[in-house]
């Protein structure tokens, strides 16, 4: 029979001590949902930035691993805090070592090295966590709304890849529906929470004001416009924005009545400005020792302060031991959330609880309808055994091989009536209606006998 031991186990259990006879041709195979990923809070960014994919090369590589994987469905979430996959599959030992081999390769660390650095969930726990993740209770900023929308265009490039089906389907959209609850009916996200509110606050506690600094912004992205948002909010007023698509630029600095710099000529903008905050999408860092060392020759050493944004980071490690040079990066944020985070750990501690409550009531319905077609092809195969010893009772001459054309035939027969009944039990499951169903499919059988 199809399934990990675990799954069996409570099966077994949740029919009530009934023995799960072997079904043959006709058995059931079981859904695992696997989750793999790393996150700010187990992987530092010098690892995560390795493993980090823009949308068109996470929607190549999701079709790639399910292709060579042979996974059902799969999902892919890579943002600058976590990079996590989420897979269904019939068996989940082999493709999980299989992602696990990935994210070695990709950060360049070994199997055993990996296990530092990764999580899994399964199942109930799989769930669990992308209602967190989404509710952003697994943010490094409790309460910001920007991983809502990365989760959505997330889903929406799976969608796009067609990496997804029915049950991811569902599933990533009644996540997107409570989290969105979440964040519009509470006031999980009330004050400053996002990277960019926090990324200022950060300057402010460098300079103590930054209305008379001079602050260049390099990246015209989500990003961007979050720090844009938070500095305007404080009344600065001398701000520069530099970009690789200058259109983009225009467009943002307009919208917040800041300037446009021509990005080719970036060390020039760095050397005129007191806080430089980068949040390119580049797949290596672009500010390098040499040019800092120039750049700082025609500053005459006055101090230069730099927030890395980005993923990969946009500045070289490198930089970082200049003299006079003071340079940030994403995980230096958390020193600013944690002070304060006190005042949305009560509200979180409500959404935690709704999030046990939708969790154990989806996935109830799931392993109930799961539990109920095994006791429906069970019983069927119970039918079929007994009418079979009848015939063969009856008919004393056939041969071996006879019998086992006559089973087959039947098998057949039995999986082909089965067939739209239990497609549907299984789409309903992902349903509000689900549980119902389920029951009356039991009674009607009389499954419960």
């Amino acid at each position: 029979m199809g399934g990990s031991q675990g799954h069996l186990t409570f099966l077994h259990r949740f029919c009530g001590g009934h023995h799960l006879i072997n079904l043959g041709p006709t058995a059931l195979k079981f859904m695992t949902l696997l989750l793999v990923g790393m996150n700010h809070k187990t992987a530092p960014v010098a690892i995560r930035e390795k493993i980090a994919k823009e949308p068109r090369a996470l929607e190549f590589f999701l079709n790639k691993i399910k292709k060579e994987l042979s996974l059902t469905e799969i999902f892919g979430l890579s943002t600058c805090n976590r990079f996590e996959i989420v897979a269904v599959t019939q068996d989940a030992s082999s493709p999980l070592n299989a992602l696990k081999t990935f994210f070695a390769a990709e950060t360049l660390q070994s199997l055993p090295e990996i296990e530092k650095f990764i999580y899994v969930h399964e199942n109930t726990e799989a769930y669990r966590h992308l209602l967190r993740v989404a509710s952003s209770l697994d943010s490094m900023v409790l309460g910001e709304n920007q991983i809502l929308g990365q989760f959505r265009d997330a889903y929406q490039s799976a969608l796009d890849a067609e990496t997804t089906g029915p049950i991811l389907n569902r599933l990533l959209q009644k996540t997107l529906q409570f989290a969105k609850n979440v964040h519009s009916e509470t006031c999980l996200g009330a004050g400053s929470v996002s990277v960019g509110s926090v990324a200022v606050e950060l300057a402010e506690k460098i300079f103590d004001t930054l209305q008379n600094k001079k602050i260049l912004l390099m990246g015209a992205g989500e990003i961007a416009e979050l720090v844009l948002g938070a500095l305007k909010a404080r009344g600065v007023q001398n701000i520069s924005i530099t970009n690789r698509t200058f259109e983009n630029a225009t467009g943002l600095a307009k919208k917040f009545e800041a300037n446009t710099k021509c990005f080719e000529d970036w060390p020039r903008w760095m050397e005129e400005n007191d806080v430089v905050i980068t949040s390119l999408a580049i797949s290596s860092a672009l500010i390098q020792e040499e040019h800092i060392k120039t750049i700082m020759g025609q500053r005459k050493n006055r101090p230069l302060f730099m927030i890395d944004l980005g993923l990969p980071r946009n500045i070289s490690s490198q930089v970082y031991s200049t003299n006079n040079v003071y340079v940030y990066n994403i995980d230096d944020l958390k020193e600013v959330v944690d002070k304060t985070l006190s005042e949305r750990l009560a509200v979180a501690e409500q959404v935690e609880a709704l999030i046990e409550k939708e969790t154990s009531q989806f996935w109830h319905s799931v392993l109930g309808t799961q539990v109920t077609i095994t006791l429906l092809k069970q019983k069927c195969d119970q039918i079929c055994a007994q009418e079979l010893e009848k015939t063969f009772g009856r008919l004393k001459n056939l041969k071996e091989d006879e019998k086992e054309s006559i089973r087959k035939g039947m098998d057949a027969v039995v999986s082909k009536i089965l067939h739209d009944p239990i497609l549907t039990l299984k789409n309903e499951s992902l349903e509000a209606q689900g549980s119902l169903a389920s029951s009356w499919l039991k009674k009607l059988f009389r499954l419960e006998d």
